[in-house]
């Protein structure tokens, strides 16, 4: 007798077990109380589809680059547009500095910024403006078509006569082009400075 208590008493818990997941899901050809079945209905869900990656890729892409009404962390504004600096650069109004804004080297200046009215070619009153130019080059900063002016003006000071060197860039941002005028120090190579400042100026966003 007792034996056939104890069978029954076994069959009553093994019931109980089985009806507790009676709202989980499990192929109609499984045992729902088989061990394989227990350990489905106890595995977490991912939430994410086969394949996925629960880890970002990168903090931004490009379509929230381009969703973004202010400067990144590291950018400065510049009135319409962004630009990348380096540490020891500071903006103050419309000019760039090395170091700080009393004594600091000047680097680069926003010379305009002016509205793009037509069609045909952008640089068309540039190319007149500066036709005095040493040399011109073209090619593009941050996907934008651009061009840069080599300048070259003597100087007189203390007696002594030299020259000093700029370069002009226009770079057009969709309906307005910026025009920059960049510095190069004096006495060392200018080679250097301007591939240092051409990064920078590849980093322009709108």
């Amino acid at each position: 007798m007792s034996k056939r208590l104890l069978a029954a008493a076994c069959c009553c818990l093994c019931l109980a077990a089985c009806s507790s997941q009676a709202n989980v899901r499990v192929p109609a050809n499984r045992d729902p109380c088989s061990p394989a079945a227990q350990e489905e209905m106890e595995a977490p869900a991912s939430g994410l589809p086969e394949g996925a990656s629960s880890e970002a890729e990168g903090a931004f892409s490009e379509e929230s680059i381009a969703a973004v009404s202010g400067p990144l962390p590291g950018e400065i504004d510049l009135g319409g547009f962004f630009l990348s600096l380096p540490e020891d650069w500071v903006a103050e109004g419309d000019t760039i500095y090395e170091g700080n804004v009393q004594d600091g080297r000047r680097i680069l200046e926003i010379a305009a910024v002016d509205p793009i009215a037509g069609e045909g070619d952008l640089f068309a009153s540039y190319d007149q403006v500066y036709a005095g130019a040493e040399r011109v080059d073209e090619g593009t900063f941050g996907g934008f078509p651009a061009k840069a002016y080599f300048l070259q003006e003597e100087v007189t000071a203390g007696g002594m006569t030299g020259f000093e060197n700029q370069i002009v860039y226009c770079i057009s941002l969709d309906d307005r082009m910026v025009v920059l005028t960049f510095y190069p120090a004096r006495g060392i190579g200018i080679a250097t400075q301007r591939e240092e400042l051409e990064q920078v100026l590849d980093s322009i966003r709108v």
